[in-house]
């Protein structure tokens, strides 16, 4: 607490996850915001949600955090800074009771499921005879800019974490059959928070279907065996991992030929 109040800190961020009562006890005795690994994550996905869908995930994912953090009928919600990090569903949403909160999931939960169905009845009008692959990988590693210098397409790619929280889909011009369509996916990153997994589970279903899963690394990342740890276990718990896979080194221009010799004949 003299910490807090003699470098007047305003919020204070745990790199993991605390519970309700944690959180609760926290705020109370240094009088200031806490929010956790997952609310800070949370609050990112929300500045970068910009399809319907997306938007719809992110708030899906935020209510499902905020359900347990509500205090019977009223909540502490000044003390949470907003519900979570700086953006969220809103303050006045926030002071309504549970059995709001669930009706709210619920109606999140449908239109997703919405969503969901139309994009299966697209990909049931593909041609069969078409082979499609997943790019998958830790956050900005760089996979939406692998997904335009192959297609020729211009989807943004930002050196930022999550500038992509929609599949994009593209056709990969090639003079053989079959067809080859790459869907480039959200990123992972290390301790990804349940709600999230859950909530996109529409948009990573993309990753279940493909045929073949590119795994981008960005090897100049001091932290990149890490890394794919962190993405093997997402697609652990999408129970996608077993699927054929091609592991590929980004940024190789950036690291020294005697690593890049050694993780080549490591990974391959």
């Amino acid at each position: 607490k003299n910490i807090v109040s003699e470098n007047e800190v305003d919020l204070i961020i745990f790199d993991d996850e605390i519970t309700p009562t944690q959180q609760r006890n926290l705020q109370r005795k240094l009088d200031i915001g806490v929010v956790d690994r997952t609310a800070l994550i949370l609050d990112i996905f929300a500045q970068r949600a910009r399809s319907r869908e997306g938007k719809l995930q992110v708030e899906l994912a935020q209510l499902n955090y905020l359900l347990p953090r509500l205090i019977g009928r009223g909540i502490e919600l000044s003390r949470l800074g907003g519900g979570i990090g700086t953006r969220g569903p809103g303050e006045t949403q926030l002071e309504v009771d549970r059995r709001t909160i669930r009706k709210k999931i619920s109606i999140l939960e449908n239109k997703i499921d919405q969503i969901s169905i139309q994009r299966n009845t697209q990909r049931k009008s593909r041609n069969d005879n078409i082979f499609q692959v997943a790019l998958v990988g830790y956050t900005n590693s760089g996979k939406s800019t692998l997904l335009n210098t192959l297609t020729k397409s211009n989807v943004e790619a930002k050196n930022m974490l999550f500038s992509t929280l929609d599949s994009t889909t593209r056709k990969l011009m090639l003079d053989v059959k079959p067809d080859v369509l790459l869907t480039d996916t959200v990123g992972f990153i290390e301790k990804l928070p349940h709600q999230l997994i859950a909530a996109f589970k529409s948009t990573l279903e993309e990753v279940k279907i493909s045929d073949l899963l590119l795994l981008i690394v960005d090897i100049s990342n001091t932290g990149f065996e890490s890394n794919i740890l962190s993405v093997k276990s997402v697609l652990k718990d999408i129970e996608v991992w077993g699927k054929p896979f091609i592991m590929v080194f980004n940024k190789i221009d950036k690291i020294e030929k005697v690593l890049l010799e050694s993780m080549r004949l490591k990974y391959r």
